[in-house]
């Protein structure tokens, strides 16, 4: 039981290696959106990008989230792919954060 628990370096690069797989297929599957022009059309008339920057936007997120998903589950550059999807993240919370503010 207490080996269970303990902290050896197996168990936890395993986990490790589950979530980031996990993960970077879950950021596949939503990126992969990037192909479908439906798709893309319908959020280009959401509100929030009417902007003349939308396109780009939409493209980009959509874009980033499709290669930080290939880079974290090959386990390839695993860094650049989380910080690529972090701040992809960040910029949306935000901005939308500012959009309700205003």
């Amino acid at each position: 039981m207490n080996s269970f628990f303990s902290t050896t370096q197996f168990y936890r690069e395993n986990i490790l290696a589950i979530l980031r797989i996990i993960i970077g297929l879950l950021l596949i599957y939503h990126g992969y959106e990037v192909f479908d022009a439906t798709t893309m059309k319908g959020y280009l008339e959401w509100d929030d990008f009417k902007s003349p920057l939308g396109a780009f936007l939409v493209y980009a997120g959509k874009g980033a989230e499709f290669v930080a998903g290939v880079l974290l589950t090959l386990g390839f550059l695993t860094w650049w792919g989380a910080d690529l999807y972090w701040n992809t993240s960040l910029h949306h919370l935000f901005c939308r954060a500012w959009q309700v503010l205003v």
